[in-house]
This record gives C-alpha cells, sequence and structure tokens, in this order.
C-alpha cells in the first residue's frame, strides 16, 4: 500500500531512515514532497547520525564527495530534521540489530522512532523489512513513501 505525503500517517514526529534522507537530498519528487512537508511543519522530523552517514555515502557514489557532503551541511545547518543522540538509542539500535537480519541503519531508525515516540518512514519496502516484519512485526507501524 502507498502512503503519500498527503495521508494523515505522515504528520507529526517521524524518524527518517537513509533511504529517505538521500530522496531528500538527491531532490527526487518524493523528496521534494518531503521536504514542502518540513517547511511546512507539517512534519518533525528525526533522524541519527548513522542514518546521515549511510545518506551521504549513497550520495556521493551518485553526485561525487564534495557534493554530496555540501548537500549533508546544509541539510544539517537547516535545523528541519532533528540529529538524535541519546545514548539509550545506541542500545536499543544493538539490541535490534542482534535480534533481527535488517541493517544497521535501520535499526537505528527504529531507535530514533522509539526514542522520540515517531513513525519510522522508508522510502520504499525493502526485501529485508517485509521479510522480518511477516516473522514478527515491528512496535512501531512502518510508513513507506513508495510502494
Amino acid at each position: 500500500m502507498r502512503k503519500n505525503l498527503s495521508d494523515a500517517t505522515l504528520r507529526g514526529h517521524v524518524a527518517l531512515d537513509s533511504s529517505v534522507l538521500v530522496e531528500i537530498l538527491d531532490g527526487s519528487e518524493i523528496g521534494s514532497k518531503l521536504t514542502m512537508a518540513l517547511l511546512n511543519e507539517e512534519i518533525i522530523a528525526h533522524a541519527s547520525f548513522v542514518n546521515m552517514a549511510e545518506a551521504e555515502y549513497i550520495l556521493c557514489k551518485k553526485i561525487g564527495r564534495g557534493d554530496a557532503r555540501k548537500a549533508v551541511e546544509a541539510l544539517l545547518n537547516s535545523g528541519y530534521v532533528a540529529i538524535e543522540d541519546d545514548p539509550t538509542m545506541h542500545v536499543l539500535a544493538s539490541e535490534m540489530k542482534c535480534e533481527r537480519s535488517i541493517s544497521l541503519a535501520n535499526c537505528y531508525t527504529f531507535a530514533v522512532a522509539q526514542i522520540t515516540g515517531a513513525k519510522p518512514v522508508f522510502a520504499f519496502k525493502e526485501r529485508e523489512l517485509l521479510k522480518e516484519t511477516s516473522q514478527k512485526a515491528f512496535a512501531n507501524e512502518i510508513a513507506f513513501l513508495e510502494g
């Protein structure tokens, strides 16, 4: 099921996965809609430094190191994404990584969601997330920007 930005499920506090950060930084159609939601204060975004680092290296492969760094710095300096660094988040992420077969960055997305009371948002339905969800539901309902 596709969730779009006019959907009420993407209002309020959201924990942005690296995939969503890449879409924002890359200026894709999805990313532009999310940027507008941030600017219009429809969403309050949270992320981790791990997710920012993953987004930067993915973007680096697309547009080069310098431009990727500038894009990430601009997003960090904008204040539109709160970077969470609570020590509890690191414990939660490591516990989830121990229990589940998902990437460490995805674990951080869920940990950020848990400590902030936010909805975890991913750009796409990743195979590993769907597999894990079918085996055991995540504590937070997941939103995907694209089906």
